[in-house]
């Protein structure tokens, strides 16, 4: 699956090439349970990584809903990280840096975040990177810090046909490039529970489509 692994880094390496800069001036997300899994998870002057940030929307919104005492976003995207460092900069954002990286960069910074955030990562790539991304998670966290993975919804697999996607050996597949790693929630659960101990799932909507099929943010503690 290495070969699979690279044409998806390059599938959204060239995703992000046409970011366009934007100036953020506050909130936008409303959901309540999304909120309040932040607050309570990420403390006040926290080091936060957000891991496959992509054009760092999910940092940003932490940093506007607790003072982080540090915020890095890592994507292998260096468009979509040239993106994110001039939105913040636009935005007069301090205290967020993003960096050009992967699950490989994450050795530089053993023991050093408080909490990991990613959302719609975990769920977008091979299984044997997946491995290598929870076992950096670990190296990077501090011992009692927390990983809080978001996952895109569970659709059913008719709306996905209808999208043009189709299942194969446990991954949806669109235009012959794997587009996300087909697992229940419970089989989430059991996958991460090999690296962190599981604390909570929490549902959370950002589009009204959301509302029919929840995210999932699925809390572990190392």
């Amino acid at each position: 699956m290495e070969n699979e692994y690279l044409k998806l880094k390059e599938f959204w390496n060239e995703y992000f090439k046409n970011s366009q800069t934007f100036e953020v001036a506050g909130k936008w997300i409303e959901d309540e349970n999304f909120n309040s899994a932040i607050k309570k998870y990420i403390r006040e002057g926290a080091k936060v990584l957000d891991f496959g940030c992509g054009n760092g929307w999910g940092l940003i919104e932490i940093a506007y809903t607790v003072n982080l005492g540090e915020g890095i976003g890592m994507d292998q995207s260096e468009y979509a990280v040239e993106c994110s460092n001039r939105t913040v900069e636009a935005s007069n954002i301090g205290n967020l840096k993003f960096v050009v990286g992967d699950e490989t960069t994450m050795d530089n910074y053993r023991d050093y975040f408080d909490v990991v955030f990613s959302i719609n990562t975990f769920d977008v790539i091979t299984n044997e990177a997946l491995e290598n991304v929870a076992l950096g998670c670990q190296k990077v966290l501090q011992k009692g810090g927390y990983l809080l993975v978001g996952l895109n919804p569970d659709y059913p697999m008719s709306f996905l046909e209808k999208a043009g996607y189709e299942k194969k050996n446990g991954y949806l597949i669109k235009n012959d490039i794997i587009r996300g790693n087909f697992k229940t929630t419970d089989e989430w659960i059991e996958f991460l529970s090999k690296y962190f101990t599981f604390v909570e799932k929490v549902d959370f909507a950002l589009t009204e489509l959301d509302k029919t099929y929840p995210r999932r943010m699925l809390v572990l503690k190392k």
